[in-house]
């Protein structure tokens, strides 16, 4: 076992950072996390900057830029291939079609359901917020 961690320790803090990055954007933009997590990567990065190799602050930051990057990329592709990938789908799958019919009938455009989900989002973190509040006691 540290014969990992010191594999993993000696790794150039480049490589490292460049892992961070990469790993997650693969992730969520090509599914390469059904095979290797990006969080494993982001993980790795962590402990090179818990044994000093890296600022903490530079894994944080190669990690979200990865992230939000495989996002956009996901978001895009799905965006100009999506209909046509689901059309190819054996019977039995949601198709394209039918995910137009339930997008015509909610009258729905993305920004609204992304609106909606935040909403739904900030209600569970403030419910959650109060669940944690310690209540006064009467005397």
């Amino acid at each position: 076992m540290s014969s990992v961690v010191d594999l993993i320790l000696g790794l150039p803090a480049w490589l490292v950072l460049t892992l961070v990055t990469v790993m997650p954007a693969l992730e969520a933009s090509m599914f390469l996390g059904l095979v290797f997590p990006g969080e494993v990567a982001i993980l790795v990065g962590g402990v090179v900057a818990h044994a000093g190799g890296l600022p903490l602050w530079a894994v944080i930051a190669a990690a979200v830029v990865g992230a939000t990057a495989g996002d956009q990329v996901g978001y895009l592709l799905g965006r100009r291939y999506g209909h046509a990938l689901l059309d190819r789908l054996p019977a039995g799958f949601v198709g394209a079609a039918s995910l137009r019919s339930l997008e015509s009938r909610l009258g729905l455009g993305s920004e609204a359901l992304t609106a909606a989900v935040l909403l739904i989002l900030v209600v569970f973190a403030v419910r959650r917020h109060r669940a944690r509040r310690p209540r006064p006691t009467s005397a």
